[in-house]
């Protein structure tokens, strides 16, 4: 089961990536000096795991490896053994000078396609991630839920709409920020602590799942109730609690294993984010990817103090 510890320390976490994400984002303004969306991803995912203790894994594909069939920048596998969300995320930047995001409709929305598409083939929760600059003393009320009031404006410097919603905004021409962010919620909002009894793959998909209820009923993106119940599943909005699983993926662990030398992946970046030791987990290919992470750790450890502590000077 997951502990109180355990999801304050992710929330907290995700906090300080989304506010580090706001301000990186500010300086590339007052520098003139922008900052990719890839550079973002790469640099929070890569400091989630650091700080993820054991508990959190991730592997990057070279650009060689990388497709563009699911649409997405990373895929999430998170939960533990009995209980497993997967969630898939195609991230964007909002530009601060202009407050646009420009490719939020990238090739007339052949990526947004491809995401449907894979989330629906392989049974994924997908969302966008935009990464904006937030001012400090923005009203976040403005956002739209209730929920929102009390947390301050730096938290949603990584926030995340279903699809359905950004279909809606581009269809209205709701293209720039704050608009754009209207109707979405900080990443940290995943993890907060509803029960001590639940595992952390079902404890996310009911958070995701109330936070979707909530933000439709507001947003009035939810259809009205029909009494002809259909059995279709709304890709651009899919219920996070139908997505559990108990066991990890099988296209996932393909992921992991493969090596991509005849066919490219499918997304940059695979990570697992879990209540219980990666190295705990009864998987085979999560292990082997496991003992080459620690062998990496162990290599970094053996440099010399005063070598590390020349890069460390050079860096900054």
């Amino acid at each position: 089961m997951t502990s109180d510890k355990q999801i304050k320390h992710l929330k907290a976490l995700f906090e300080k990536r989304a506010s580090w994400t706001s301000n990186i984002i500010e300086k590339g303004l007052s520098t003139r000096l922008g900052i990719m969306e890839e550079s973002i991803t790469d640099y929070n995912l890569l400091s989630i795991q650091q700080n993820g203790s054991g508990f959190i894994m991730t592997k990057k594909f070279s650009r060689r490896e990388e497709g563009s069939i699911s649409g997405a920048d990373w895929l999430w596998l998170i939960g533990e053994p009995g209980s497993w969300i997967p969630i898939i995320i195609q991230a964007k930047v909002i530009n601060p000078k202009t407050l646009k995001c420009n490719q939020i409709n990238y090739k007339g929305g052949d990526q947004n396609k491809k995401l449907i598409s894979y989330s629906r083939k392989n049974k994924l929760l997908p969302y966008y991630c935009l990464y904006s600059y937030i001012p400090k003393d923005f009203p976040t009320y403005y956002f739209g839920a209730p929920m929102h009031h009390k947390n301050r404006a730096s938290i949603w410097g990584c926030s995340l709409q279903t699809p359905k919603q950004i279909k809606s905004k581009i269809k209205r021409d709701e293209l720039k920020a704050p608009g754009l962010l209207r109707g979405g919620f900080p990443w940290s909002y995943m993890f907060e602590q509803t029960s001590n009894t639940l595992q952390l793959g079902k404890l996310v998909s009911e958070r995701l799942a109330k936070l979707r209820n909530d933000i439709d009923t507001i947003e009035n993106f939810m259809e009205k109730p029909n009494t002809l119940k259909s059995s279709r599943v709304d890709w651009h909005n899919p219920n996070p609690i139908d997505l559990v699983v108990e066991e990890v993926p099988s296209f996932f662990e393909n992921l992991l294993k493969e090596r991509y030398r005849s066919k490219k992946s499918p997304v940059t970046n695979i990570g697992i984010i879990s209540s219980v030791p990666i190295s705990e987990i009864d998987n085979k290919s999560i292990k082997q990817l496991n003992e080459n992470h620690e062998y990496i750790e162990n290599w970094t450890k053996s440099i010399d103090k005063s070598e590390l502590n020349r890069w460390n000077k050079l860096k900054n």
